[in-house]
């Protein structure tokens, strides 16, 4: 039978005592190294195979049997002690905080967290039990974690000797602590060697750790954010805010630093509370500042806010009664000033002048002295524009009495302002064009190069059918173009000529007070005798006072000139006109039309 246990066969029937005590005389059938043997029966021995690796023996039927390893399933307490006191459970459902699970967790009243599904128990129910996790080292025994079970403390390390007393619930370290992630701490802490932290840790405070403290010791580009300090509510500071306070608790003391994100952001009073430096917005002794660094001395008194010197001279004081800083010496800024912009100086202060902006468009700088005069202070050395004639330049003359735009000069010095080339064309016809536009007349001119808004004079044309003048266009196509006149409307006037003058065109920036200037040398051809008017313009508007007046009695070249003052805005036209009692044209030998911003 197999497994069965047998003797070998003797020799010639005979089992001498020697061979029937040998014990390589008893085998089991087909035995193997690790086979055990157990009884089958009442009268039978039998041989049982080696179970396999991590299998152990289980009586199945009262028989040994190799099972797998046992696993203590869900919910089934392995317990420890002669009581059972010690048990180890997996729990496979939650349970709520605090509460009571038979044989594991006891009591009227646990302090206990919640657990979730699958948490793993290791408990003492005994009255004083405690649990100690130790191990060797070098063959003495070190205390790694003592649970006191009389007081609820948890040691780590070993004992502690400061026999500094640790409530229910605490923690008390025996040994150093090193700390890779974050600890949170409800109670109290009581250090008594010291606490270190390593370079470039941060040590948060508040309950998420919006505090930071650190110790940097690293390189970091050049401006990088290296940490954010938001402080949490402190306890029993007397201020319900965010607050990290650093104070001195004697009735002596008169130092207190608050650091937080409504009020204060940074104090420090004395004890009378009436005199402070604030950096945020608080209520300190009913004072109540906005955001922003902030000084208060006793019964209002001067204030002494910068004392840089070895002459103990303050450089800064906040003088009460004037409400204004007041500094004994220069200041040097890199960066740019920024004043804001208002309608009028303030109040005038003896011995004192006052540098403002005035809230105009474009706003503008202003200096105002100790009597209210206002000046505005010019800028010269900006926005300038320049039209010249360097040779001789014809200026046509065609119908007497009428301006006719010059279109001969080339650009000069020119400070944001541009200086665009004039356009001269030949008019086709002209026609009715009030039925799309009120009071509109069409000119066509085969590719005029003229755009909306462009300002011309045209010349040639005659009674009843009189278009001459200045005129504002608008574009239709390429080749065509209207001007609006009320009752202008006659007749096609046939052939004509248009010019849109040279002009200096404002840019950004530009507007103000301008002195516009200029001078010409010209002659008049064919028998002369004419009478010019030299008329400079602003869009489509004589500008008379700068114009000037010009008999020529013969021929030769004379010289003119005019002036003024105007006031130019953003997108202004300066150009030039000339207009003559006569039809001879003009020759302008040489020309300078300029002008130089004033305010």
């Amino acid at each position: 039978m197999a497994n069965e246990l047998r003797h070998k066969d003797a020799v010639a029937g005979r089992v001498r005592e020697n061979e029937y005590e040998d014990i390589q005389q008893h085998i089991l059938n087909g035995q193997a190294t690790g086979d055990i043997v157990y009884a089958s029966s009442a009268a039978q021995l039998k041989g049982l195979a080696i179970g396999a690796t991590n299998t152990v023996l289980q009586v199945v039927g009262g028989i040994p049997t190799w099972v797998a390893a046992p696993i203590i399933g869900d919910d089934a307490l392995l317990s420890v002690g002669d009581d059972q006191d010690g048990v180890i459970v997996l729990v496979s459902a939650g349970i709520a905080a605090d509460t009571n699970l038979a044989g594991v967790l006891v009591g009227a009243s646990q302090d206990t967290s919640a657990l979730a599904a699958n948490s793993l128990i290791i408990s003492n129910i005994t009255t004083d039990g405690d649990i100690l996790i130790a191990a060797s080292d070098g063959g003495h025994s070190r205390q790694a974690l003592f649970v006191d079970g009389s007081t609820g403390i948890i040691h780590i390390g070993r004992p502690s000797v400061s026999g500094q007393a640790v409530g229910t619930g605490g923690v008390v370290f025996g040994g150093a602590i090193e700390f890779n992630n974050t600890l949170y701490v409800e109670g109290q802490v009581y250090h008594f060697v010291g606490t270190r932290y390593a370079d470039d840790v941060e040590a948060g405070f508040g309950a998420n750790g919006d505090g930071d403290v650190t110790m940097r010791y690293e390189t970091a580009d050049p401006d990088a954010l290296i940490f954010t300090i938001l402080m949490d509510e402190s306890k029993n500071s007397g201020n319900n805010i965010p607050v990290f306070a650093f104070a001195e608790g004697t009735t002596l003391g008169d130092l207190g630093w608050f650091d937080g994100y409504v009020e204060p952001a940074l104090a420090v009073l004395n004890i009378a509370k009436d005199a402070f430096v604030s950096l945020d917005a608080g209520d300190i002794n009913g004072a109540t500042p906005g955001v922003g660094l902030y000084f208060k001395a006793a019964a209002d008194e001067d204030i002494n806010i910068l004392k840089l010197s070895v002459t103990d001279t303050p450089n800064e004081i906040w003088d009460e009664s004037r409400d204004i800083f007041d500094r004994s010496k220069g200041q040097r800024f890199q960066g740019s000033l920024f004043l804001t912009e208002k309608a009028a100086a303030d109040t005038d202060e003896p011995g004192d002048g006052q540098l403002w902006v005035k809230d105009d468009a474009p706003n503008n700088l202003y200096f105002t002295d100790d009597a209210g005069n206002d000046r505005q202070i010019a800028l010269f050395d900006a926005d300038t524009g320049e039209m010249i004639v360097t040779s001789n330049q014809t200026a046509t003359i065609e119908t007497a009495d009428i301006p006719h735009a010059f279109t001969g000069f080339s650009t000069g010095d020119v400070q944001d302002f541009s200086f665009v080339a004039g356009i001269t064309g030949a008019i086709t016809a002209y026609a009715d064009y009030s039925g799309t536009v009120a009071n509109a007349i069409l000119a066509t001119c085969v590719g005029h190069g003229l755009v909306t808004n462009d300002i011309i004079t045209i010349r040639g044309t005659t009674a009843p059918n009189d278009y001459n003048g200045i005129w504002q266009i608008t574009r239709v196509d390429d080749d065509n173009f209207y001007f609006v006149e009320a009752a202008l409307w006659n007749a096609d006037a046939g052939a004509s000529d248009f010019e849109m003058g040279d002009y200096l065109l404002a840019g950004t920036g530009t507007a103000g007070e301008y002195d516009i200037g200029w001078n010409s040398s010209v002659s008049e051809g064919g028998g002369a005798g004419s009478v010019v008017l030299f008329c400079p313009m602003q869009n489509t508007t004589i500008l008379t006072k700068a114009s000037a007046k010009r008999k020529f009695a013969n021929n030769d070249v004379g010289s003119i000139s005019g002036g003024g003052h105007i006031a130019i805005a953003v997108a202004d036209r300066i150009w030039f006109t000339h207009q003559s009692d006569g039809t001879q044209d003009l020759t302008v030998n040489l020309m300078n039309l300029r002008l130089a911003r004033l305010a």
